[in-house]
């Protein structure tokens, strides 16, 4: 009897897993590139990430996931006016030190505005790359 429960629990969860991946964006299906540190791919992931909050505000799949296993370099990625829309970050995301490609913008790296009901969760990394950025800051103001 133990064994069955265990066995019904596990297709619970297993089914709850299944239906909350159906009703999400992932960004990969916006033509996000993983894995790839150029300013190309940063740009087109930033691209990807904006586009799949404007299909989840718009549409019934309104969880946009940034999937597990893959790192997704990024410049800043602004989206406005979502209205019940949650962001899952499984993966990783980091934040471009390419600091000369991306001119002055001053932006974060995800900037969300007039937004409501909002949710961010997920087990993944957000890595702004801090320490290249403190050191710019650092070396800019020497002697000024």
């Amino acid at each position: 009897m133990l064994l069955t429960m265990g066995r019904l629990a596990l297709a619970c969860v297993v089914v709850l897993a299944y239906i909350s991946l159906a009703h999400s964006t992932s960004i990969l299906d916006y033509g996000a590139t993983p894995n790839d540190t150029s300013v190309s791919a940063a740009r087109t992931n930033s691209l990807a990430i904006v586009d799949a909050f404007n299909a989840a505000n718009t549409g019934t799949d309104r969880t946009v996931v940034i999937p597990s296993g893959y790192t997704f370099y990024i410049f800043n990625s602004t989206m406005a006016n979502l209205t019940n829309v949650a962001l899952v970050i499984d993966g990783t995301l980091v934040l471009s030190n390419n600091q000369t490609a991306w001119n002055g913008v001053t932006e974060g790296a995800l900037t969300f505005l007039d937004c409501r009901g909002l949710s961010i969760s997920g087990s993944g990394v957000v890595d702004g790359q801090g320490y290249d950025w403190w050191w710019a800051v650092i070396l800019t103001h020497v002697g000024t």
